[in-house]
């Protein structure tokens, strides 16, 4: 085992020694391998790269402008029913959920001098993120349990949308000429989230009633550290 890893690190630092960074004019894309987006319906936007496909452009040698986004959706459905075994069950319900969120940010870095392979940077970021849930349950009111036949219950609305200014300090080390990894960290500067109005109805027997939740909305500036890519992978396209 000793020797296996003593091999690969000096493949590494072989190819570490013929690396070279990105110049004026080289445009680079990645992903990260650890996703922080969380929960499509509410992307972690405090720390906007996560989990998100990055393309930058070198404007010099050691400066660039970055974009990054990503986009989620997915659906769960759970069943349910009015007995447990051994006893049959006379009625079943079931209870979907689903989550769609989205997220972007711009941003600039300026790179230090660093080593051939290794290039640490500076930055900041701005970005925007958007989110929401609805769900949708049958013979039930309450979307865990059945209540009735032909009861219903569904939600919607509720969407929660943040605004983040981050800066940044990262890494990238470049194994080969085209290939990289990288590890990032943002300082939170300041950050203003507010989730919309959820809608809710509910029918039964007697009829559908519907309700509002009214939404709410929070903001803070300060320093806030938060990771945002611990592993990045990339390479150089041009």
């Amino acid at each position: 085992m000793k020797k296996l890893l003593l091999t690969i690190a000096v493949v590494a630092t072989g190819f570490a020694a013929f690396a070279q960074k990105p110049a004026a004019g080289n445009i680079t894309t990645e992903i990260g391998l650890s996703n922080l987006l969380g929960t499509p319906g509410n992307p972690v936007t405090s720390g906007v790269p996560a989990g998100m496909f990055r393309v930058r452009y070198f404007l010099a040698d050691d400066m660039a402008v970055r974009a990054h986004f990503g986009f989620g959706t997915g659906t769960t459905s759970s069943k349910y029913d009015n007995a447990a075994p051994p006893v049959a069950a006379t009625l079943s319900g079931e209870r979907k959920v689903t989550t769609t969120g989205f997220g972007i940010a711009l941003g600039i870095e300026k790179h230090l001098e660093g080593t051939s392979a290794l290039s640490p940077y500076l930055g900041a970021e701005f970005g925007f993120s958007n989110g929401s849930t609805s769900m949708e349950a049958t013979n039930s009111t309450n979307g865990t349990s059945i209540t009735a036949n032909g009861d219903a219950v569904k939600t919607s609305g509720g969407a929660t949308t943040t605004i983040a200014l981050n800066g940044l300090i990262g890494a990238d080390y470049y194994v080969t000429d085209k290939l990289y990894f990288g590890a990032e960290m943002g300082i939170g500067l300041f950050n203003m989230t507010s989730i919309g109005d959820s809608e809710t109805a509910v029918t039964t027997s007697a009829g559908t009633v519907t309700g509002t939740t009214l939404g709410t909305s929070s903001n803070s500036i300060g320093l806030m550290p938060a990771v945002i890519g611990q592993i990045r992978v990339g390479i150089i396209l041009f």
